[in-house]
């Protein structure tokens, strides 16, 4: 604030009086920052290798930008309860032109497949049991049904990128979980014929 209402003070000179008590109450704050710990692993000291995490990636897209946030999930010695922590978060500013939502909409999906990818690239050694993504977009949801072929280019490239990030997820958390039903297994054979060009 002092130096806001006098750009030209140098470093040298003394603190007005009437600022005096408020700027060592700044500087006492800037000198606890010393004290300040932040973890820089997400997952806490509870997590249990052999139970392994869930990902979920939050993906969303508006007039301005595409963004998507990831989250890990891990269960606690007690069934109910979950730890959720923030990983990493991406974002995107919109292209500019008509249809600028639906195009963004879809990009954060984009980003949010290449956000799991670099995860499980990192986390290769962690066993992921679960990813999901969540989105309120229809746009996105009805474009991962459709067969990229029938899309604008801007949509078909994007949306193929993304079955395959999905597919693959499926398959891969399938596989880690060897009690699956003969009919859910064939309703993921049935998923993937479906994506499969």
């Amino acid at each position: 604030k002092i130096l806001i209402d006098n750009p030209q003070l140098p470093w040298e000179a003394l603190v007005d009086p009437k600022h005096h008590e408020e700027f060592i109450a700044v500087l006492g704050q800037v000198l606890d920052v010393k004290s300040l710990r932040i973890p820089r692993c997400p997952l806490p000291p509870e997590f249990d290798e052999a139970t392994g995490l869930e990902l979920h990636i939050f993906t969303d897209g508006s007039q301005s930008a595409s963004i998507a946030k990831a989250y890990c999930r891990i269960p606690t010695s007690d069934d109910n309860t979950f730890i959720t922590n923030f990983i990493c978060a991406s974002m995107k500013l919109a292209e500019l032109g008509p249809n600028a939502a639906p195009k963004t909409e879809v990009t954060s999906l984009v980003i949010g497949c290449r956000l799991l990818e670099i995860l499980k690239e990192c986390w290769s050694h962690i066993k992921i049991t679960r990813v999901c993504f969540f989105s309120d977009s229809k746009v996105v949801l009805a474009s991962l049904k459709t067969f990229y072929a029938k899309m604008k280019l801007f949509f078909s490239s994007r949306i193929l990128e993304c079955q395959s990030v999905i597919i693959k997820q499926i398959v891969s958390v399938t596989q880690l979980h060897t009690s699956h039903s003969r009919t859910e297994l064939q309703g993921l054979s049935e998923l993937w014929d479906e994506f499969k060009c």
